[in-house]
């Protein structure tokens, strides 16, 4: 009963990745014996060629069916079948509906932020002693959830913790059934705690800091906005504030053409950083000297572009990238960041759900915004600043 189970990789079908291999485990568990000692999440993830924070997502479904449990300092088993024939929630209201989008776990994809991000938030949540349940939302296209649907209307649903990427529509149906509401990235009213990045902050930081060593010409790389209406208003709607790093720039003297900014990318683009830089490097004979790097997800391509381009770091180009930690990769010593920790958008709403579930009636409109703090590179240059010339303006190309 305590040995571990050897399981073989199937042909999976087209799904998101994490749906595929719990589809695959589930086959494989249920045949099992109640008790067996399932194979380790490392393991696991290096058998089906995934990260850890993929694997146990798809871990984390099967806990919740009721298929596997885990033991602290142990490790994960198979259920007792008394377990997994009952209702994986009690109807006691105790329960967080997290509605899961899958457009962030869909193959291909440039970041692995929100897999990361997600098995920190949920590892935090078991720690605490919550009980959640993950509901799937399909694609843009159709952005619905069944499983929402029949989340708000049972007598289990304590609260909801949504995420900026939902349709207003979801906060307004939840508000309908009195569930409260929390949000990840989200600064909507009647959010009772909601966390963020304060994208003004961290620009005006890397600014100040290429300004500080030297830099005249900026640029920057990031990801799209979202072109859904969504749970983030004001400042978080952008994403991330091309507008506001023109505007950071010129109050500071600093040229920022549109050619140097590169603010088109999908997550779904794996190479969307190697092709952001090369545009830029070639978008006009006057190159930046210092780039801003959004995510820290679309930094390996940028190197790797760099690297290709001959294009020395810091000397001819300084790097800041922002950082969200526990990194997935180890993020090169010359390269700056502007670093926060997922546990300073998790620990928020995890104090705010725990106070929820325990009875307190907290008020709306808590909001946590996370500037990060910046970490020097080991080798950085302070090489002197390249010659300005006069047609070069904050704007045109």
């Amino acid at each position: 009963m305590s040995s571990t189970t050897k399981m073989k990789k199937r042909n999976l079908v087209r799904m998101p990745l994490h749906e595929r291999i719990a589809d695959d485990l589930r086959n494989e568990l249920q045949a099992l014996d109640e008790g067996v000692k399932i194979s380790t999440e490392p393991e696991l993830a290096e058998r089906y060629g995934v990260s850890v924070p993929t694997l146990r997502i798809a871990m984390t479904i099967l806990v919740h069916e009721g298929i596997v449990i885990r033991k602290h300092g142990s490790g994960s088993y198979i259920a007792p079948k008394k377990i997994q024939n009952e209702p994986v929630v009690s109807s006691n209201r105790r329960v967080v509906g997290v509605p899961i989008f899958l457009d962030h776990f869909a193959e291909p994809c440039a970041t692995d932020y929100w897999l990361r991000f997600y098995h920190f938030l949920f590892s935090s949540m078991e720690e605490h002693g919550i009980a959640f349940r993950m509901l799937p939302v399909r694609p843009p296209e159709e952005m619905h959830s069944a499983e929402f649907s029949q989340f708000i209307q049972s007598p289990e649903a304590a609260a909801l913790l949504l995420s900026n990427h939902l349709p207003q529509s979801f906060l307004d149906a939840a508000k309908s059934k009195n569930v409260p509401c929390f949000g990840i990235f989200g600064t909507a009213e009647n959010l009772i705690v909601s966390t963020g990045l304060n994208y003004t902050s961290m620009t005006a930081t890397a600014l100040d800091y290429f300004q500080r060593k030297g830099r005249q010409r900026v640029g920057m790389i990031a990801w799209a906005p979202n072109e859904i209406q969504t749970l983030s208003v004001g400042l978080n709607n952008e994403s991330p504030h091309v507008d506001t790093f023109k505007q950071c720039a010129q109050e500071r003297g600093l040229a920022s053409k549109n050619c140097w900014i590169c603010s088109d990318l999908h997550p779904k683009n794996k190479g969307a950083g190697w092709s952001a830089l090369r545009e830029i490097w070639s978008a006009s004979s006057l190159k930046p000297d210092a780039i801003f790097v959004s995510d820290s997800g679309l930094l390996p391509g940028v190197l790797e572009a760099a690297r290709e381009l001959r294009i020395r770091i810091p000397e001819d180009i300084l790097v800041l990238s922002q950082s969200n930690s526990p990194e997935s990769y180890q993020i090169p010593a010359n390269i700056t960041k502007l670093e926060y920790h997922l546990s300073d958008f998790c620990d928020p709403l995890i104090e705010g759900i725990r106070r929820t579930l325990n009875g307190e009636n907290l008020e709306s409109g808590a909001v946590v915004e996370v500037s990060g703090s910046l970490i020097e590179a080991d080798s950085d240059l302070d090489t002197a600043p390249r010659p300005l010339q006069t047609e070069i303006s904050s704007g045109g190309r």
